[in-house]
């Protein structure tokens, strides 16, 4: 009869143990292959969170077991290949653009999933890149590193994007240069200078208007290097082969743009003068009040040029008012603004004949004011 214990002539106890060893090999060849793929991918990790992105695309463990070590070698390597070929693509876009660090984009592309639609991957690249033009950029560093479905959503994605933002993605791309200069510079961030300029393009204003927003946006000392951003940002995006906007509205902002230099002049005019107005109120016992400063007087100044009828009533009545001083104040505050029309660039002036005009009304203006105080020493 045969021995229970014994099968084939291997007892149970071998046989139980050679079972054991082939599970105790499965496992560890489970746990070989869980090590080699962490560290494949180790330099792919964020704060320490694995790319299951990318562990997603492999085979599970047992049919990888079951390839020839030739099989797994192949596998491996072409793995290498391309994490070391996103590591390169996003160098790259990040020499192009130092906005787009490597990082961030090897983040996102960790995200990203065979199975995302457009939709999705708007989603994840909008949580990294909220500006539409570095979201642009992204889009294209996701097409550069992925194939197949993942690749087409990607090119639908890039597509709606370019559809809905194509004014804000042109401009970022034209003024690239520029936001990068001046944004060295210390004026804004690359962020806001791309917002700035968007802001100028898609609501155009006069000069005045447009310098008394960005005055409220900017410290005045900051003004030359705003100006200059506007100025060197509108003549790269006209020189563009594809500009954001209609060249011959670029033209006319350009034209407004220009005079914003004119107008710093004017501010600068009156800064220089300070001391003079300083002098003479304490020559005359007038309190010089805090509200009256220079840039005050030339906002003031500036309403004045634009008036398209001034007289010297309108200028004593609707202006010098403002500031409640004696005779002898607004004297001196309208002759320091008639000389500063002498200071003014002809930008500013619609024609010859309005320059003579407001001369002719602030010559008014201060006749009234030197027979006021006429009759105000006679009474005295």
């Amino acid at each position: 009869m045969a021995d229970p214990n014994h099968i084939d002539g291997v007892s149970r106890s071998d046989a139980s143990k050679a079972q054991k060893a082939a599970e105790a090999e499965l496992a560890r060849q489970k746990a070989d292959i869980i090590q080699e793929a962490s560290e494949d991918l180790q330099e792919w990790t964020e704060e320490g969170t694995f790319l299951s992105g990318f562990m997603r695309k492999a085979q599970s463990l047992e049919t990888r077991i079951r390839r020839s070590p030739k099989e797994e070698r192949a596998e491996k390597k072409e793995q290498v290949r391309e994490i070391e070929q996103i590591e390169e693509i996003s160098e790259e876009f990040q020499q192009r653009n130092p906005e787009l660090q490597a990082r961030s984009l090897r983040l996102l592309r960790s995200r990203l999933q065979e199975e995302d639609t457009s939709e999705d991957i708007q989603r994840k690249v909008a949580e990294i890149y909220p500006d539409h033009f570095l979201a642009d950029e992204a889009l294209d560093f996701v097409l550069r590193t992925s194939t197949g479905e993942l690749s087409k959503q990607a090119a639908l994605a890039r597509e709606q994007l370019n559809n809905f933002y194509s004014r804000e993605i042109k401009a970022g791309k034209n003024i690239a240069g520029q936001v990068l200069e001046f944004s060295i510079q210390g004026l804004e961030t690359s962020i806001g200078l791309r917002a700035l300029y968007r802001e100028i393009t898609g609501n155009p204003r006069d000069c005045n208007t447009l310098f008394n927003t960005l005055l409220s946006m900017f410290k005045y000392d900051k003004m030359k290097l705003v100006i200059a951003f506007i100025l060197h940002s509108l003549g790269s995006d006209l020189k563009s082969k594809g500009s954001s906007i209609d060249r011959g509205e670029l033209h006319n902002l350009l034209t407004e743009a220009r005079k914003l230099q004119a107008i710093l002049g004017i501010f600068r005019f009156f800064e220089s003068r300070m001391s003079f107005i300083a002098t003479e109120f304490k020559r005359q016992g007038l309190t010089l009040s805090d509200l009256l400063t220079f840039e005050e007087l030339a906002k003031q100044f500036m309403e004045i040029l634009q008036d398209r009828y001034p007289s010297g009533d309108k200028i004593l009545q609707q202006y010098l008012k403002k500031w409640m001083l004696a005779i002898t104040g607004d004297i001196t505050l309208l002759s320091l603004y008639h000389r500063g029309l002498r200071e003014t660039s002809g930008r500013l002036y619609r024609n010859n004949q309005h320059r003579q005009e407001l001369s002719n009304a602030m010559v008014d203006g201060l006749e009234d004011l030197y027979d006021q105080l006429e009759d105000e020493e006679e009474e005295s």
